[in-house]
């Protein structure tokens, strides 16, 4: 018993002193490698609705949508069935999630695509990367696809992401969502 404890205390050591900080970088067992920047978190929202809000709040600030779509989802990959309600307005698309009866809405994605919505903090299509980088702070991760640029960040509370897509530097899609699964 005696030697099983003062093996576990000398792994705990050696992973201990495996890896040690020096300033912004980290002492790794033969390598030296930059330590990861904490990414920017966003929490975003449109007329104070954001991920979470309820469908009664959705109706107050928005009014009445320009299309509305309601599917019942039997699939329980993710959890219990559920009804998936789909509102457009022009520019503007989110999906809400409820019971499987159709009742208690909330907010679990939205997309923007038109320079008349404002997004909380101060974002808006047609922006310049570089002034959305100012807005949120680094991103998590970038990447090119379909001819966009994406920058990808993580919501308050890493409950999901968002994704902001650039074309020539200029902001032309924002989309954010929350984890399902």
């Amino acid at each position: 018993m005696k030697k099983a404890v003062v093996l576990a205390w000398r792994v705990v050591i050696v992973v201990s002193l495996a890896i040690v900080p020096l300033g912004k970088t980290a002492l790794t067992v033969g390598a030296v490698e930059q330590l990861p920047t904490r990414p920017s978190e966003v929490d975003l929202r449109i007329r104070r609705i954001g991920l979470g809000s309820a469908l009664s709040q959705v109706q107050q600030r928005f009014g009445v949508p320009s299309s509305r779509r309601q599917e019942s989802i039997s699939d329980t990959t993710c959890g219990p069935p559920y009804t998936r309600l789909d509102l457009s307005y022009s520019g503007l698309a989110l999906r809400l999630q409820g019971s499987f009866e159709g009742k208690q809405f909330t907010v679990v994605s939205v997309e923007v695509s038109s320079r008349r919505w404002i997004v909380h903090p101060g974002l808006r299509v047609g922006m310049e990367e570089q002034l959305v980088r100012r807005k949120l702070g680094e991103p998590i991760e970038e990447s090119d696809e379909g001819g966009f640029h994406r920058l990808h960040y993580v919501n308050k509370g890493n409950d999901g992401f968002a994704v902001f897509y650039f074309k020539g530097r200029i902001l032309i899609k924002m989309e954010w969502e929350s984890n399902l699964c």
